[in-house]
């Protein structure tokens, strides 16, 4: 495009040149060949600036193609921050992903994410109740996310965010279990309402002991 634009502004040049008087016309002896000569090689720059300008367009395009499958990545897989005040006056604020990482993997991406973020803790019903909504909310496509419990050596179950046991505990029914004899070291809170089948009555909200080197979503908590 920048070629035909250059090419029609020296075609209008030469026009305006040959327009002139006859008197103003060069011959063989004062430099005809000469100015040709010139006009040929500014024309060959210019083909050769068109063509590095249209490689340089096509490098932008696949750019910005890159840049908007990144951007609708980033839709998919990130969801919007929710934040809630505890009655203790404490503010905790939620991001939850569908990104699916290892148990290691998720608390690793929540820590570097936020200046003091870990996995969540559920510590109160209330906050059970904030993160069901917030899932059904924000409509997310897919129903396991990790926390930060884990399974000590004891067997029990501790917040590594905290340190602290399991005070509240919302499992659902016969869990946890180390179901089919697997060792399940990591609890996940799952939120069967998004994927709700016609005439399912089971319990749609509820924690379960996974696997913690399976990849599932996560949720991040800061305060």
């Amino acid at each position: 495009m920048l070629f035909r634009w250059l090419c029609l502004l020296l075609c209008v040049a030469l026009s305006h040149v040959s327009a002139q008087p006859t008197t103003n016309h060069c011959t063989r002896d004062d430099g005809c060949d000469r100015q040709v000569a010139l006009i040929e090689q500014a024309l060959t720059m210019l083909q050769t600036m068109d063509g590095r300008l249209e490689s340089i367009d096509r490098r932008l395009t696949a750019v910005e193609q890159r840049l908007e499958k990144t951007n609708e990545y980033e839709a998919d897989h990130t969801n919007a921050t929710r934040c809630r005040w505890s009655k203790d006056g404490r503010r905790s604020c939620y991001k939850a992903f569908v990104q699916r990482k290892t148990w290691s993997e998720a608390r690793a991406y929540c820590q570097a994410l936020y200046g003091g973020a870990d996995l969540v803790s559920i510590e109160t019903h209330a906050e059970d109740l904030f993160l069901v909504y917030m899932t059904q909310e924000l409509q997310i496509n897919y129903h396991f996310f990790y926390t930060s419990g884990k399974r000590d050596a004891s067997g029990g179950w501790i917040w590594l965010a905290t340190g602290e046991p399991f005070g509240y505990t919302g499992w659902g029914p016969e869990e946890p279990n180390n179901y089919d004899g697997v060792i399940e070291d990591a609890c996940a809170f799952v939120n069967n309402m998004l994927y709700k089948p016609t005439g399912d009555t089971r319990r749609k909200v509820y924690w379960n002991d996974v696997v913690s080197t399976y990849k599932r979503g996560f949720i991040c908590e800061f305060h």
